[in-house]
Formats: C-alpha cells, sequence, structure tokens
C-alpha cells in the first residue's frame, strides 16, 4: 500500500500547490538562529509582514500559552490537542465536499 493511500491528508496536499515561503520568513529564520540578533531586530522583521505579526499576536495570546510572573511557557498538550482536533475537522470538511 503506498504513502498517499494509506494516508488522505497526505494524498490532498501532495495534489494542492502550496504557497512560496515570504522573503521575511527566511530572513526571521535566519535571524533567530543567531545568538547575537536582539529582540528589537526580531520584532522589526516581524512588523514588516502584518500578517505574520497578527497570527504572532494571536498565538501568543491564546490559552495555550500559560503567563507564570515574567515567563511565559506554552502548555504542549493543550497546544497538540488543539492541533489535533483542527486537523479531525478539516478532514471531516475534506471527506463531506
Amino acid at each position: 500500500m503506498s504513502v498517499s493511500t494509506q494516508h488522505p491528508i497526505l494524498n490532498k496536499l501532495s495534489a494542492t500547490r502550496l504557497p512560496t515561503i515570504s522573503q521575511v520568513l527566511v530572513k526571521l529564520l535566519s535571524l533567530y538562529q543567531d545568538d547575537c540578533a536582539s529582540i528589537t531586530e526580531l520584532a522589526h522583521l516581524i512588523w514588516q509582514e502584518p500578517t505574520m505579526a497578527q497570527k504572532i499576536l494571536s498565538i501568543a495570546n491564546s490559552s495555550a500559552y500559560v503567563h507564570t510572573g515574567s515567563h511565559v511557557r506554552l502548555d504542549l498538550r493543550a497546544f497538540w490537542r488543539h492541533s489535533l482536533a483542527t486537523a479531525m475537522i478539516a478532514y471531516r470538511f475534506t471527506q463531506t465536499a
């Protein structure tokens, strides 16, 4: 049995043309890996792409993050539960379409 017949989602993804990665994202990933990069540099780069800035803010303000004093940690269990539920809903939509 091939991978595409075992996983209908992979089959759908292979038939879909994925969007190109923005140059801002490429620069952001490069800057993120630079140990000398400042948070100001990262913020400046993020704000050049309004859609990315909005998405980052919505994730940062989501319930997946637990604020404890000055530290913020990601509740991975909640994040994966949400991701799995979203994937299952998306899969159901593809089956009814």
